[in-house]
């Protein structure tokens, strides 16, 4: 298998200062043509740079630069060729290939090996500017093995009074969307991967017996898998789990025929491949590494991810990690203002460092774009450096205001924390005033506390129809639950969810109704299950919520259609 690949050094030492000086030529060249498309003899030199390092790179054996070099040459004759419109993304996909060529050169060096799957992400982004397909991440591992599970009929799940496979198939697939939604936005990943793993678990069980039971039994096996790893999430596994959700759609569409079809190989090898990168070591982990040929896979989803920033160097700062440093400065700030304050003694009139903390803040606010609250900051600086100058104590207010202008900024980085930081919230942020910036800041708190009270209630009703499950369904365990039930409903009016508190008082039916009534029905265990996706549901929506306060409540779709499927039908009408 062909993990970290040994390369050609001797040849690699002789030619690495030309290639790099002729990628900087190529690279060059192309900014030439983009300046000026009539130049065609730019384009043309380009080509001809890039068909040299193209057969510089077979003879050094550096496979993935190689393939990399490959999609840059064909885009560039493709635009020759074809007169294709080079756009943005196809201009930012060539310049970062052009980038990461020459610091492959320089990676290989240092590690005396070769490590393709780095370059995957880079070739796909040029490929999807192309609108190709995508190259899968197991492509340079060369694996043909294959494996199926053991067919046995009798291990055929029938489906319960009153359900038709397509039926719950609909249901699990929109359970299924809308962890894959909040997959491919980057929200709560976790939280998303767990409901996708419900709803695979689900599908899986009616599976059994089936043609295709092990394709499902590995889908569900490699999301498994990427929460026990807290396995990053690439363009290239966004695809693949994208792949799943037709594959529900045609349960839904065909019934059991749909579990006769047979999946492209390439999609079990990759599911397969997620799996050895976790680097699990139990069962079925173990056995699925094995039987697909992945056992001498030489690196993990760890070490490839460290290889990744290896080959690029330190990854920028994250908004969180800036938001950190703010807040520490700001603590220091607040404290020696309630310092002096507090004293007698003008304590700022030797200041050095409490204006250099202000400074910094200014201008880190400044850099991630945060202009309002950074204008905020620099009229305080001007205040604090007026009053050393002046060499005089500022009286009760002066400090008041800069108290207050503290806060404002504090609330600022609250808000960039509980919201999803894209351009249209920071422009938000920066147009809204600071008396509301403050007045959001504290009712986001007073809402977060309400959102995890009512968690703390879903989670208590799920421990209690958990422990009714195991008793052999003593009601004694579920007495107190739509008490619980009432009190989450209380927390989504208060909210605002009518939505939800319409959900929460069926499931207060439900619970009512059935499951503390004398005569449960036969069909209790199945029921529960159904009863426990709008649990799910519900606690998944709320989780959102934290992250972003707009959330879809079409969400709920799921916890409606589950509780539909109970016979207890959620009476909302609103928009």
């Amino acid at each position: 298998m062909q993990n970290n690949h040994k390369i050609n050094l001797t040849s690699l030492h002789v030619v690495r200062d030309e290639l790099v000086i002729t990628i900087e030529q190529a690279a060059t060249q192309l900014e030439g043509f983009v300046s000026d498309r009539e130049n065609t003899k730019l384009l043309a030199s380009c080509i001809g740079s890039l068909q040299q390092i193209r057969g510089s790179l077979d003879l050094i054996e550096l496979v993935g630069a190689r393939e990399l070099s490959g999609e840059l040459l064909a885009t560039a004759q493709k635009i020759s060729e074809d007169g294709v419109p080079l756009g943005d993304e196809k201009l930012s996909a060539l310049t970062k290939g052009f980038f990461v060529l020459s610091c492959y050169f320089e990676y290989a060096l240092q590690k005396e090996w070769g490590m393709p799957v780095l370059m995957i992400p880079y070739i796909n982004d040029i490929r999807i500017s192309n609108r190709q397909p995508i190259m899968w991440e197991s492509h340079f591992t060369s694996v043909t093995a294959a494996f199926t599970l053991p067919s046995n009929k009798d291990e055929s799940v029938s489906i319960p009074e009153g359900e038709t496979i397509e039926g719950m198939a609909k249901r699990f697939r929109h359970m299924y969307q809308i962890g894959l939604l909040g997959v491919i936005r980057d929200v709560r990943l976790k939280t998303s991967l767990e409901l996708m793993k419900r709803a695979l678990t689900k599908i899986t069980n009616y599976a059994k017996g089936q043609p295709n039971q092990t394709f499902w039994w590995l889908a569900c096996n490699t999301v498994d898998a990427f929460l026990k790893r807290d396995m990053a999430i690439t363009l290239e596994r966004k695809r693949l789990f994208s792949h799943l959700d037709k594959e529900f759609k045609r349960i839904e569409k065909e019934g059991f025929t749909g579990f006769s079809h047979v999946t492209d190989q390439i999609y079990m090898t990759e599911m397969a491949y997620y799996i050895a990168l976790a680097d699990i070591d139990e069962q079925p982990f173990i056995t699925i590494t094995k039987s697909f040929g992945f056992s001498d896979l030489s690196y993990t989803e760890v070490e490839r991810n460290n290889q990744a920033q290896v080959l690029t160097g330190p990854s920028a700062s994250t908004v969180s990690s800036v938001v950190d440093t703010l807040k520490t400065e700001l603590l220091i700030a607040k404290e020696v203002i309630e310092n002096s304050a507090e004293s007698d003694s003008a304590m700022l009139e030797n200041n050095e460092d409490f204006i250099i903390s202000i400074t910094k803040i200014r201008d880190i606010l400044g850099v991630v774009g945060l202009k309002s609250a950074s204008e905020t900051m620099r009229q305080q600086l001007e205040k604090v450096e007026q009053w050393k100058e002046e060499g005089e104590k500022p009286d009760s207010k002066e400090l008041m205001d800069v108290a207050d202008a503290f806060l404002y900024v504090e609330s600022v980085l609250d808000s960039v924390i509980n919201s999803n930081f894209s351009d249209e919230r920071l422009s938000e942020v920066n147009e809204q005033s600071r008396h509301d910036m403050i007045l959001n800041s504290h009712l986001a708190g007073a809402q977060l506390v309400v959102l995890e009270e009512a968690e703390t209630g879903l989670t208590l009703i799920k421990r209690s129809l958990s422990s009714f499950s195991e008793s052999s369904y003593d009601r004694v365990h579920i007495k107190n639950v739509a008490k619980t039930m009432n009190s989450v409903r209380g927390g989504m009016i208060v909210l605002e969810l009518p939505r939800a508190a319409e959900i929460m008082s069926s499931s207060i039916r439900f619970v009512e109704g059935c499951l503390l009534s004398n005569t449960p029905p036969a069909a209790l265990e199945h029921m529960l299950e159904t009863f426990a996706d709008t649990i799910i549901c519900l606690e998944y929506y709320l989780d959102c919520m934290k992250v972003d306060k707009f959330i879809s409540a079409d969400t709920l779709i799921i916890a409606e259609e589950s509780l539909a499927a109970l016979g207890y039908g959620v009476n909302y009408s609103g928009d």
